[in-house]
């Protein structure tokens, strides 16, 4: 097999795990209200799904809304105590190799990804938002609004996280009006 073929491949299979990616975050989103009405598992066990994907503390006023082990991806979705609040703080770890994309080829396919898994036309970027972990390293994130389609008048940050995992990625989704950026920063900078 040719060189130009294998880079091929690689960029096609990267593009298709961020797809997916993007495809689980929407669902997670509206997920979450279903999992309010349907009642908490196990804390312990999704804290313990938390943990393997990134170690941090989770930002006052939140508690874990689900989490799903799912052997070569882990999800967990952090929300406000506040169950009237559709906002949303996900964390997704990824076991899949990715095709060595650097940090900004990485925010420009999650974008493109987001965009398409959630039907949102116009979606804009405000600008990125860099944000110095406990651990020293500073991540970007990218926030983004949505003008029209399922996510209408709602907003977007994301960013690529440190992890053991091959990919790892922080997303929080809400109202533009509700969008809660302190406890997105907290949760980042709490990041060990």
């Amino acid at each position: 097999m040719s060189k130009e073929v294998k880079i091929v491949l690689i960029v096609i299979g990267s593009l298709a795990a961020l797809v997916f990616v993007a495809f689980v975050g929407a669902i997670a989103y509206f997920g979450v209200t279903l999992s309010h009405q349907v009642g908490a598992s196990d804390p312990a066990s999704k804290a313990r799904t938390a943990a393997k994907i990134a170690s941090f503390t989770l930002p006052a006023g939140y508690h874990y809304a689900m989490a799903m082990d799912m052997g070569v991806m882990n999800l967990v979705a952090i929300a406000p105590e506040n169950s009237e609040s559709k906002f949303l703080i996900e964390l997704q770890g990824i076991a899949l190799p990715v095709g060595g994309e650097t940090d900004d080829q990485l925010m420009k396919s999650l974008q493109q990804s987001l965009g398409t898994s959630t039907r949102c036309n116009g979606m804009t970027t405000v600008g990125d938002d860099p944000v110095k972990t406990a651990s020293g390293k500073t991540i970007v994130l990218r926030e983004m609004t949505c003008k029209a389609g399922s996510l209408s008048d709602s907003a977007v940050e994301f960013g690529h996280i440190p992890s053991s995992y091959p990919l790892a990625i922080i997303m929080a989704i809400g109202s533009q009006k509700t969008f809660d950026h302190k406890a997105v920063h907290e949760l980042v900078g709490s990041l060990r």
